[in-house]
């Protein structure tokens, strides 16, 4: 059984091996900023998943999740994003309230891999009267820039935290340097800044002894749909060496719904995706150890979402798993089949 079952997994890797990437895809993959968790997962997908499925993948910067479903909708060649469940349930919303942009993108969304939760850092200065994430009601925020993931998240939390739109008047919208230094010159209080720790932007040094993150007291806590609390680790940054619970929201491995040849670069990228996740975890960004190796039930995606079929299918095809038409279709089953 043994010799049998080596003689299936050979099979396959032959198989893989045979096409010889005759069928090559050029895609992007809409990240965020390099300083961020999105981009440096991307560059980790192109060099060791997207070569093994015949992918020629490049990351693409951007501002983040709100701009990365735009995209994904509307840029030729963009196939894959990166995108946080709140900016998701921004477009629900929108569907629901009758936006037909935000209705096509809905029911074309399809989630490959949920991946892990992003945590949302409430910086401010040490000598600062502000303790927790409750107290910022008055403060001027740096909420990131315009159009970006975390500028939209930072909206939605000052929303549900207070029941109102953040003042305009209180809310600057800069890239993460300019806010840092804004924020250790006096001209804001707070910088909100969403992403996977440790973020490379946030590794201040001695820069960042005069910070401190604000903690979200969760014995006091304020409705906060969509997000859920998390914590800041002590080994992360050097200027912060303590466990700081914060609110934090999960991201998302998103496609659309594709009918054309891209189904068989999506199913190739889901098996490959699975193979690899081990080295991954190993030689990646710190955040895919986060990552669960098992898709969770469809069921439990978001706002009713469904997975993207050829990926799952490639995601867990097991050697010695019936053949049909999904995984014929992406090249999974032996000659004969």
């Amino acid at each position: 059984m043994r010799l049998a079952l080596m003689g299936i997994i050979t099979a396959t890797t032959l198989l893989f091996s045979a096409q010889n990437c005759k069928s090559e895809f050029n895609w992007k993959i809409e990240t965020g900023s390099r300083g961020g968790t999105y981009y440096p997962m991307g560059e980790d997908l192109a060099q060791w998943v997207a070569p093994k499925a015949c992918i020629n993948l490049t990351p693409e910067v951007t501002h983040g999740s709100l701009e990365n479903i735009w995209r994904l909708r509307k840029v030729p060649h963009v196939k894959l994003a990166i995108v946080q469940m709140d900016v998701m349930a921004y477009f629900q919303k929108l569907a629901e309230n009758g936006n037909k942009i935000a209705q096509d993108i809905v029911n074309k969304l399809r989630v490959i891999k949920p991946l892990y939760i992003e945590e949302v850092h409430f910086i401010t200065r040490k000598d600062s009267q502000f303790v927790r994430v409750q107290d910022i009601k008055e403060a001027k925020i740096e909420i990131g820039p315009k159009g970006s993931g975390t500028a939209l998240t930072s909206k939605i939390i000052y929303r549900e935290l207070f029941h109102q739109d953040l003042p305009s008047n209180q809310k600057f919208q800069d890239d993460l340097k300019t806010a840092i230094r804004n924020l250790q010159e006096g001209r804001v209080d707070v910088v909100i800044v969403v992403g996977g720790q440790p973020l490379s932007g946030l590794k201040l040094g001695e820069k960042g002894k005069g910070l401190k993150f604000l903690v979200y007291d969760s014995k006091h806590p304020l409705q906060v749909k969509n997000y859920e609390i998390t914590y800041i680790k002590p080994t992360s940054y050097s200027w912060s060496r303590k466990r700081i619970p914060t609110l934090g929201v999960r991201s998302y491995l998103i496609t659309f719904n594709y009918k054309s040849t891209a189904t068989v670069g999506l199913g190739r990228l889901g098996f490959w995706l699975h193979q690899k996740l081990p080295i991954l975890k190993r030689e990646g960004h710190p955040k895919w150890r986060e990552v669960n190796e098992e898709l969770p039930p469809e069921t439990q995606l978001p706002f009713g979402w469904k997975y993207y079929i050829y990926s799952k299918a490639g995601y867990q095809y097991q050697p010695g798993t019936p053949c049909n038409q999904i995984l014929k279709r992406i090249g999974l089953c032996r000659k004969g089949e």
